[in-house]
């Protein structure tokens, strides 16, 4: 390696060197894999629950008129709409006791919501195990249907989310995999820092325009985009801007000097071996 005073001692011992993954990045791969987790069970769950309500209407549920008391339509995401009818009711009584009045809010269609009117009665069925369990049942449209259709919209929807954090977690395992191979395996030379920038966005960041001279003498430019000052992982590197004097360090690879970082790694800790040199 040249200039090896300019290059930091964890980085003098022998291939392949010492690493470990930084806290950070660990953390955030475990948030990353939790959310997508507890986002898949979640839904599962909520639509699951929302089958076995509907099958236990489909096979027990008892035929009832529920007055409306309320009517309101509320708005999701692009501008889709959601027409949702409240109403009590009072299931029949069992065993010569008083039945408690129940009120609940269903999801209905345009084409029925339209037509109707608070205080009006519409079509429920109810199930007696569980009485707070109903929902409207115009046409009979609960007997007809099949409950458990809805996981196959739930696959879909879980395709979506993992997908999505397929898309966002894959990136920086690659990232970490090049720096981590080229910490372990990357030959160390100084470097000097040809122009900063700080790009502006919703988080600011320093590129940084670098060269170094490689074992076969060809000077080989880099681009490196470093947190801006007051972002996490800055700390990492502001003694280049604090201290000029002092050379930064680039990695790279013997085989393709143009697979190289600035060092250090914002994914990958490099620590000296005890038994190194």
């Amino acid at each position: 390696m040249e200039n090896d005073h300019d290059v930091p001692a964890e980085l003098l011992q022998s291939l392949p060197r010492c690493t470990k993954i930084r806290l950070p990045y660990l953390f955030a791969c475990i948030f990353m894999i939790t959310f997508v987790a507890g986002v898949c069970l979640y839904l599962v769950n909520v639509i699951y629950n929302r089958c076995l309500d509907e099958e236990l209407l489909k096979k027990t549920g008892v035929a009832v008129e529920a007055q409306v008391i309320g009517l309101t339509i509320s708005s999701g995401r692009r501008g889709s709409l959601y027409y949702e009818v409240t109403y009590k009711y009072t299931p029949l009584a069992a065993n010569s006791r008083k039945s408690t009045p129940q009120i609940n809010t269903s999801q209905t269609d345009k084409l029925k919501f339209l037509p109707l009117k608070t205080g009006q009665y519409v079509p429920i069925l109810y199930a007696p195990a569980r009485p707070g369990v109903a929902d409207l049942n115009f046409n009979d449209v609960i007997h007809q249907s099949n409950p458990f259709q809805m996981m196959s919209a739930v696959a879909w929807v879980i395709a979506i989310v993992v997908a999505g954090g397929v898309f966002t977690f894959v990136p920086g395992l690659l990232l970490y995999l090049r720096e981590k191979r080229l910490v372990q395996w990357g030959c160390a030379v100084s470097a000097n820092i040809l122009k900063t920038e700080t790009v502006k966005g919703n988080r600011p960041v320093i590129s940084v325009s670098y060269q170094f001279v490689d074992q076969h003498g060809n000077t080989v430019q880099g681009l490196k985009n470093i947190p801006a000052e007051g972002q996490p992982g800055y700390e990492l590197f502001h003694r280049y801007f604090d201290n000029p004097k002092e050379l930064p360090v680039a990695l790279y690879d013997p085989e393709n000097n143009f697979r190289n970082i600035l060092y250090p790694s914002r994914f990958v800790c490099c620590y000296r071996a005890k038994n190194s040199l």
